[in-house]
């Protein structure tokens, strides 16, 4: 599947006319091209052919300038150029590179730039240059 600069692949694609959802079975691998590539991974893939959204679950994993994020969901939207990304109670959304890290419960992923913002219950820890 591709749309915009991002594309995605998995190992069997179930489409359903009446919603307009194509279910992808994993292991999923996404690619994003652009002045910052984004590489991702996960275990399954939903796209709404009608929205333009692709929701990532289960073991999601991207990876982008150094940078490493995790989460149980990903929903992104391609058009707007972000992925909002969700955690669980357990196991929140994590993103780190060298100099430390951030995680919460649902963190805004901008998909050109690589930059992060926690929207909830925030939690870092950053290393002095």
């Amino acid at each position: 599947m591709q749309q915009g600069k991002s594309r995605a692949w998995g190992s069997r694609l179930d489409y359903d006319n009446q919603s307009g959802e194509a279910q992808v079975a994993g292991p999923i691998e996404l690619e994003r091209q652009g002045e910052k590539p984004l590489k991702g991974s996960a275990e399954r893939m939903v796209y709404n052919v009608d929205d333009e959204i692709l929701r990532l679950l289960g073991g999601v994993r991207l990876v982008q300038e150094g940078r490493t994020t995790t989460a149980a969901l990903a929903v992104v939207q391609e058009k707007d150029r972000v992925a909002f990304l969700y955690g669980t109670k357990e196991k929140p959304v994590r993103s780190e590179n060298k100099d430390g890290f951030v995680e919460g419960g649902k963190l805004l992923y901008n998909l050109d730039s690589g930059d992060v913002v926690v929207l909830e219950g925030v939690r870092g820890e950053f290393q002095e240059p």
